[in-house]
């Protein structure tokens, strides 16, 4: 029974809401079932209509309309007992509950009643709870369901000699209809040709022109390249032009090559102030104060004609005059369409903007406008240059200028990492190590700096640096690693890899990752626990450190003549005399009986010098230096001590033979030598079991020997007895000749001449006379007319034959001119105006001295730079540095080229050499070589930079 009444219930409120919404105006309810949302609000605000609707019986068919497009809004208890009418009506109110941001809760239903204001509806949102309800449920069902968002953005460029239909685009990979559209590569003309797609690593993904991305999951940018001609310099040459003052500015323009063709000419002209002041206002308002204007234009066949790309022609605009010009716009009027240039502004000492530079493809009428009292907030522009290597070296990979408000860019995986063996990009930071955010601008103030810095983050592992004992780089060793190679083989004995010979009054005592001095101080290597292991995965392991410690040197004394040489050795705090107890020396006539601490006392036994540590025996000096001296047992004996002596590398070539320095290389002792013996060259040849003459390392030279009685402490010739002859041999390093030649007339052929005489070759110079380049004359002659000593600029006639008057443009004939005042005509003064100038090869101005050869100069292969050295010396210890005025060679041919091998620099002094150069070219590759400096922890000098072609 009850449930029977609520069916009759639900009936009887149905038809009392239909009665109540026939009370509004119809067409809104027409409009509600066919336009949705927007239209539910003009249902509920609609106020009650005072006339009968004609056409009741329409109203269910209309509301009707809703009920296939969202069946599940009524729950299923409730809905097999409301009538057509009412659910329908429930799905109604379904969704206006949803277009409002509201529900059919009991906080909404007093606010929906007052709005509706009929107690019969009120009556109807009661009776019919539960399928509003239901419809609400639904609705809020729906907002679960949403599925989240997986955004990837997808970048286009082209390199230099096309362009690409689309920019940018990004797709939700979780919407199954969602696919890439992809961008189709053009040529600009037909001296470029497409080539194919490449991803950020250079690898090609599509030699179509037309590409459409597949199976990308997350951010990527691919390049479409492009190819020139060969002869590209010649048939589109690029156009410049620099300093030409028009306007009030200063006009540089710079098109590289390949974007006109050859034969295109530049037009620079001024654009009245009245006219620029007019536009600037037009495009900015009043609070323009003044502005100027040029305009620029490419003319090819008498036709103006754009490039097709902006990247590569460059303006810049030079104010004359900057005292009125400190916030500046830069304006570009194209046929009447005037926009406001992202442009660089450079300001002088007094914060005057002195010039601004831009990039443009469209070219026409550009504007400077001074803005009056701009805040220093809105003005700001900042500039983010982003490199792609951390030295920040060679141009920006990304430049990108932001003001607030505006979005910075994030420009993709830096150009450096596709070339990069084991290097992972892991993101963009500010050279200060802060992320970058790609996100609307805000911070901008007027402290903020002129140009950020970003620099990229990348991981390089697996190779180590070994530096020497001057902390340069002495040895790098590669370490590779696969994915099952076991965790203990990416540990490394260090000192097995590398060993250094420490030099005098210190020890090489393993390997540091630190570069801190004294070098005895640095902490060792020690990844796994033990000492001088690395791990060499550590981005930390890449550059070790030698650990020098300071050495107590071990001196051995003869302690008698004719005693041979022993070398020092060195002994480590901690370290007992145990280490010398093996070390033994020789003497013609006696026997070694071992080491003493005094001159005459007797020999430590082995007990004795295991329990002497080196730094508590007292005989120790303050240069902590240990002389022990051998205790010798007589035998009658007698021999002669050879000693080899090798210049030190600390010497000049041209060091004198009495100041020069030696270092000890080896000794040998010859044996039953009789006394009284001369020593000479024979005697050494036949006693020695070596050459002493040969005996020298590589790039060293004998030079004498010498004969020393080291009982008389003076120079002898035989062998003295007692064993106390010591022969000195000494050897020279060798002088080595590096020798830089060019060819073509020697500088010495020159001359300096004010003489201009048409036919003869002048040169230029731009190194006060070490080289030469000729000069290229040209003659300017310029024509003007005046009529009683004013300039005439009127139209100017010739007088025929028969007596009339024909216009003329050509004032070079040598001609009576005519003009025309006041209805008459009268003759012109003709005046003739000739400039003479000079240019270098390169085409720039050459406004310094001229020069000729002497009467019979000849081209040849002449000396410009000769430097010397001792062998293993390097340029700079020498005093000397790398010349980069040309490409060096070792070897020429007949024509005066320069040929063989290409040698862009020698560190050392290795041997004698002569190099022929060639203009220098340049090239694709650029390589700087760096040395450390000695005494500071983290300096480098560069000791010469070149660039090289590659093949």
């Amino acid at each position: 029974m009850l449930k029977k009444c609520n069916k009759a219930l639900s009936i009887l409120l149905a038809f009392a809401l239909v009665f109540t919404m026939l009370g509004s105006d119809f067409a809104s309810v027409r409009a509600f079932a066919e336009e949705g949302e927007e239209q539910t609000l003009q249902v509920e605000s609609a106020e009650p209509a005072a006339e009968t609707v004609e056409e009741p019986q329409q109203q269910p068919e209309e509301v009707q309309e809703e009920v296939p497009e969202e069946p599940e809004k009524s729950e299923p208890e409730v809905q097999p007992e409301v009538t057509d009418e009412a659910a329908t009506l429930a799905d109604v109110a379904g969704d206006d509950a949803a277009a409002t941001g509201g529900s059919a809760t009991e906080e909404n239903k007093p606010e929906e009643a007052a709005t509706e204001g009929s107690t019969g509806e009120a009556a109807v949102e009661a009776s019919s709870e539960a399928s509003v309800e239901a419809a609400t449920e639904a609705s809020s069902g729906e907002i679960q369901e949403e599925v989240k968002e997986n955004l990837v953005t997808v970048s286009y460029r082209s390199t230099k000699g096309g362009s690409v239909s689309n920019k940018e685009e990004t797709i939700n990979l979780n919407d199954e209809s969602a696919k890439f559209v992809g961008a189709t590569a053009a040529a600009w003309n037909d001296e470029y040709t497409f080539v194919n797609w490449t991803d950020a690593e250079g690898n090609v993904v599509c030699e179509e022109a037309t590409f459409v991305p597949a199976d990308v999951k997350t951010d990527a940018t691919f390049t479409a390249n492009f190819k020139a001609v060969e002869n590209i310099e010649e048939k589109m040459p690029a156009i410049i032009a620099d300093g030409v003052h028009e306007g009030g500015m200063i006009v540089s323009v710079n098109a590289e090559e390949g974007l006109f063709p050859a034969g295109t000419e530049l037009k620079i002209s001024a654009v009245p102030e009245d006219d620029a002041l007019a536009t600037a206002r037009g495009e900015l308002g009043d609070k323009v104060s003044a502005a100027k204007g040029v305009d620029i234009s490419f003319v090819f066949e008498g036709n103006v004609i754009q490039p097709a790309d902006s990247k590569y022609v460059h303006v810049t605009l030079a104010l004359e005059d900057t005292t009125e010009f400190e916030n500046v716009s830069v304006l570009h009027d194209h046929e009447g369409n005037v926009e406001t240039l992202d442009a660089n502004v450079s300001t002088n000492a007094e914060g005057n903007v002195d010039a601004v530079s831009f990039d443009a493809n469209q070219f026409s009428i550009f504007i400077i406008a001074e803005e009056d009292d701009p805040s220093a907030t809105e003005k700001k522009v900042v500039e983010f240059r982003f490199y792609d290597n951390r030295k920040m070296t060679g141009e920006p990979f990304n430049v990108q200028l932001v003001k607030n408000g505006d979005a910075l860019s994030n420009p993709g995986v830096p150009l450096s990492i596709s070339n990069a063996e084991n290097q992972v990009f892991i993101k963009w930071e500010t050279e200060e190590g802060e992320d970058v955010k790609y996100e609307t601008i805000s911070g901008i103030t007027a402290e903020t700096p002129d140009v950020v810095i970003v620099i990229p983050v990348i991981q390089t592992t697996y190779y180590i640096q070994y530096h020497g004992l001057d902390d340069e780089i002495a040895f790098v060793k590669d370490y590779v690693l696969t994915d099952e190679s076991p965790e203990e083989d990416k540990y490394v004995n260090t000192v097995d890899e590398y060993y250094l010979k420490a030099d005098s009054g210190n020890a090489f005592d393993g390997w540091s990752t630190s570069n801190a001095t004294p070098k005895g101080t640095r902490p060792y290597v020690q990844d796994n626990g033990t000492k001088n292991y690395a791990d060499v995965t550590k981005p930390e392991n890449r550059n070790l450190y030698a650990v020098i410690v300071e050495a107590y040197w071990i001196h051995f004394e003869g302690n008698g003549s004719g005693a041979s040489y022993v070398e020092p050795t060195y002994l480590v705090k901690g370290d007992n005399l145990s280490k010398v107890k093996d070390i033994t020396a020789t003497r013609d006539g006696y026997e070694f009986a071992g080491w003493s601490l005094t001159a005459d006392g007797e020999a430590l036994t082995e007990a004795e010098l295991a329990s002497l540590k080196i730094e508590e025996i007292e005989q120790v000096d303050a240069e902590k230096v240990l002389r022990l001296y051998a205790v010798w047992t007589p035998e009658g004996k007698t021999t002669v001590s050879v000693v080899f002596w090798q210049q030190k590398i600390t010497d000049s070539w041209d060091t004198e033979e009495a100041k020069r320095t030696y270092d000890y290389k080896d000794s040998y002792v010859i044996k039953d030598v009789d006394t009284g013996t001369e020593i000479t060259d024979a005697f050494l040849n036949e006693k020695l079991s070596v050459d002493y003459k040969a005996h020298g390392d590589t790039g060293f030279e004998y030079r004498t020997f010498t004969v020393y009685d080291t009982h008389t402490d003076s120079e002898t010739t035989v062998a003295e007895p007692r064993g106390n002859t010591v022969v000195n041999v000494y050897y020279d390093r060798k002088v080595m000749t590096i020798t830089f030649t060019r060819y073509g007339i020697p500088a010495s052929e020159y001359y300096e001449t004010t003489e201009d005489n048409s036919g003869t070759q002048y040169y230029g110079t731009d190194d006060g006379g070490e080289s030469f380049y000729r000069l290229t004359r040209r003659v300017t002659t310029t024509y003007t007319l005046t009529y009683n000593g004013e300039e005439y600029t009127g139209r100017v006639y010739f007088r025929r034959s028969n007596g009339s008057y024909q216009g003329i443009d050509n004032y070079s004939v040598n001609r009576t001119y005519y003009g025309r005042i006041n209805g008459v005509y009268v003759v012109l003064e003709r005046h003739v105006n000739t400039v003479t100038n000079w240019y270098k090869p390169d085409g720039s101005e050459y406004t310094g001295a001229r020069y000729k050869t002497v009467a019979g100069a000849a081209n040849e292969w002449y000396t410009v730079e000769e430097i010397k050295g001792l062998y293993g010396q390097t340029l700079l210890d020498a005093g000397y540095t790398w010349p980069t005025s040309a490409d060096w060679y070792d070897g020429h041919n007949n024509s005066g080229t320069g040929t063989g091998t290409h040698t862009t620099f020698l560190d050392a002094f290795l041997e004698t050499i002569t190099f022929y150069g060639n203009e220098p070219k340049g090239g694709s590759v650029h390589v700087g070589f760096h040395k450390q400096n000695v005494g500071e922890e983290n300096g480098y000098t560069q000791a010469n930079e070149t660039s090289v072609l590659t093949r």
